[in-house]
């Protein structure tokens, strides 16, 4: 099984089928294993986008159960976890939430991180304590798992 960290607006998008997106979402529930990992901040900024970009949250959180929950394709990781993990010796971040999600990444042992973020993907690869990670495009890994 393979843990993946998807950035808001890819997670957002793609749950609201927002043309473009919804290729990740049909790779995410075919055959392949993959999960996607999240955290209590992670879910506060996904909620945060919900708002944002205007798709009702009881929607939102409907295609949650019924597109990832009930096929086991969320992986939650515990503060706990998180804490455990220092990337102060790894390439610096300067913003909060790509430092979020890189701990995440690192504490799930994630193969990749999906997003659209420029300066995150100017990362790509990111390695901090021993374990290497991937961070790509959604298109990308909708290629990569497809081939």
């Amino acid at each position: 099984m393979r843990t993946i960290v998807v950035d808001t607006g890819v997670f957002v998008q793609a749950l609201g089928r927002v043309s473009g997106f919804e290729n990740f979402l049909d790779v995410l529930q075919e055959k392949y294993e993959d999960r996607i990992v999240c955290t209590t901040e992670i879910k506060k900024e996904y909620r945060g986008k919900v708002r944002i970009s205007g798709l009702p949250f009881d929607i939102f959180a409907r295609k949650v159960r019924e597109e990832l929950k009930k096929k086991n394709k969320i992986k939650m990781i515990g503060k706990s976890q998180l804490d455990k993990v220092d990337i102060s010796s790894c390439k610096k971040l300067s913003d909060k939430y790509d430092v979020k999600i890189i701990k995440a990444a690192i504490a799930a042992r994630a193969a990749c991180i999906i997003t659209l973020d420029h300066v995150l993907l100017g990362f790509d690869p990111y390695k901090c304590e021993k374990h290497l990670v991937r961070i790509c495009l959604p298109e990308k890994y909708v290629d990569e798992r497809r081939n």
